[in-house]
């Protein structure tokens, strides 16, 4: 599918939905490219200033990794962390595209899925309003750091301990944590695992230009974005009192 025929398609969603087109990119070669489109309305977390404003992401790759696919990914504004929820689309997060078949028919599918993005955020924003009431204790806090970055069998420890301590410093001082409705939740405590995916994890490369490149990547669509999801999901369970985390109070 050429860039032309994906820009198309998110025109005909933009004009539908009310969006406004945001950023837009290539990776690598030109091998992958993306495209982020704004919704007009945005959440407002226990009504703080916490804001998360909600968006399209589309990408499409040329190298054959990945389908055309466009996801909801919400972002937090006071640190430009994503939520990233989008490699999840068996629930009803996002639409793909494959390249086969009558791709003019799938378009036009996918531009009637994607009216649901209100219903997909809407749902969202309870999620979100749940963590961020929820307080975990010090036992908790550090066993959902554990559960994301636990102690490997085979080697030693010290890179994981290090990695669970700088997410102790975000929790308590990271970009956003100091607002009252938010601070020492378990809001925070997933923020703080999506601000060290997102701006703090080191990530290796020729120059600057490359490791931001690199690590923009696996924030959106890599490995990044698999343990963000993953972190919301376990800060959810937290926060609805699944024995999973709670069993460490």
């Amino acid at each position: 599918i050429q860039n032309r025929t994906c820009f198309d398609f998110l025109d005909s969603v933009v004009a539908e939905h009310g969006l406004r087109y945001h950023t837009a990119g290539a990776l690598g070669k030109g091998e992958r490219i993306w495209m982020l489109a704004r919704l007009p309305s945005h959440i407002r977390v226990k009504n703080s200033d916490d804001v998360t404003e909600k968006f399209l992401l589309l990408s499409n790759s040329h190298d054959g990794s990945s389908a055309l696919r466009c996801f909801f990914t919400p972002i937090r504004v006071v640190c430009a962390n994503t939520l990233t929820l989008a490699h999840r689309q068996h629930r009803g997060e996002g639409i793909t595209i494959r390249h086969r078949g009558n791709l003019a028919a799938k378009v036009r599918e996918a531009r009637d899925a994607l009216g649901l993005a209100q219903v997909f955020f809407d749902d969202l924003e309870g999620r979100i309003d749940r963590i961020a009431s929820h307080s975990p204790t010090p036992a908790q806090l550090q066993n959902y750091f554990k559960q994301l970055f636990p102690d490997p069998e085979d080697r030693r420890a010290n890179r994981a301990e290090n990695v669970r301590d700088r997410l102790t410093e975000l929790f308590e001082s990271g970009m956003g944590q100091d607002i009252p409705q938010i601070r020492h939740t378990s809001w925070a405590a997933f923020n703080a695992v999506s601000e060290y995916v997102d701006h703090a994890k080191p990530t290796r490369g020729r120059d600057d230009a490359d490791r931001e490149s690199k690590r923009l990547e696996s924030s959106l669509f890599g490995t990044g974005a698999a343990l963000k999801a993953r972190a919301f999901d376990l800060a959810l369970a937290m926060a609805s009192g699944e024995p999973t985390l709670v069993a460490a109070a």
